[in-house]
Order: C-alpha cells, then sequence, then structure tokens
C-alpha cells in the first residue's frame, strides 16, 4: 500500500510534472548545471509537499501540520533531489571509465540511457517515500524512524551532489 498506491503515484506526478515544467520550458535543464537539474526537481517537489500538507489540514485539522511541515515536507525534498540527481545524470556525457559493455551501450543509445536513469530515479525515490510512509503508517510514526530514514535520505542527497560536481569537472 504505502509503496504502491501512495508513494508510486505521487512520485510519478512529480516527475511528469517536473518533465511538464521542462517542456513548457521548450529545453531541457541540459544547459543547466547537473546540480542545477537535481535542485529544480527537489524544489519542485516542495510545491508537492505543500500543497499535500493543505489537504491533509482539512482532513485532519490543524495539529498534523505540526509534524508533517517537517518530516514529510523534507521527504518530498529529499525524493525530488533524488530523482533529479538520476535525470542529470542521464544528461552527461560517459566518460568510459571502466569501458564496461553496458557504459559502451549506453554511450551510443542516449534514449535508453535517459529511459533506464529515469527508471532507477524513479525507483530510489519511491522506495525512499515508501520506507516513510511505512514508518508513519505502520510503526505508529515512531519519530525516531523517520528521522532515521530522513538522515539516509539527506546522506544520499549529498553524496550524489558531490559526484556530479566531480563528474561535471571532469
Amino acid at each position: 500500500f504505502c509503496f504502491i498506491q501512495i508513494a508510486l503515484v505521487e512520485e510519478l506526478s512529480k516527475f511528469l510534472a517536473f518533465r511538464l515544467g521542462e517542456l513548457v520550458r521548450k529545453e531541457e535543464s541540459v544547459l543547466d548545471s547537473p546540480v542545477a537539474t537535481m535542485f529544480y526537481a527537489g524544489i519542485s517537489s516542495f510545491g508537492f509537499a505543500f500543497m499535500e500538507n493543505i489537504d491533509y489540514i482539512f482532513q485532519y485539522g490543524g495539529s498534523v501540520i505540526i509534524i508533517r511541515s517537517v518530516t514529510s515536507t523534507m521527504v518530498h525534498f529529499l525524493c525530488g533531489l533524488i530523482l533529479g540527481y538520476w535525470m542529470a545524470a542521464s544528461r552527461m556525457p560517459s566518460v568510459l571509465e571502466n569501458r564496461s559493455l553496458f557504459e559502451i551501450i549506453l554511450q551510443t543509445r542516449p534514449v535508453l540511457k535517459k529511459i533506464i536513469y529515469y527508471t532507477i530515479g524513479i525507483t530510489c525515490a519511491i522506495t525512499l517515500h515508501g520506507m516513510y510512509d511505512y514508518s508513519c503508517i505502520n510503526i505508529s510514526c515512531d519519530p525516531l524512524t523517520s528521522y532515521l530514514i530522513i538522515f539516509g535520505g539527506i546522506m544520499a542527497a549529498y553524496l550524489a551532489a558531490r559526484r556530479l560536481v566531480e563528474k561535471e569537472r571532469k
């Protein structure tokens, strides 16, 4: 339930909204820095979290916003950052460091590379989001579990941004 009905739907919605925004701009964020693409995806997730929090206020009252304004907003942002990493990585040229067959195939087929990287990004975002939702629904929203999931997401986003900067410098 948490991974399919909640996380999958929400992360695909955010991904499609971000891609639609790029199409409206009539260009991909390829001209932007890869870290900027990651940042834009994270920021667009804030809009989703804001709307979701408004919906929760109407459904459950104002008291729910205290915890949701911190944890759920941060999870949406982190999921956006992680998805944005994979979107940015799909646009970066391969350096062929290891010369693996997979890397060579992806270099010669950019559409396949984009599909695979987008799928990985959406899957990672769904996994993080689903773990958070599961901890809130099935573990009685133990704050420690939520904070550990958020900390893991922060570390993943930091390492991803650092890797993008390193790849961009090469």
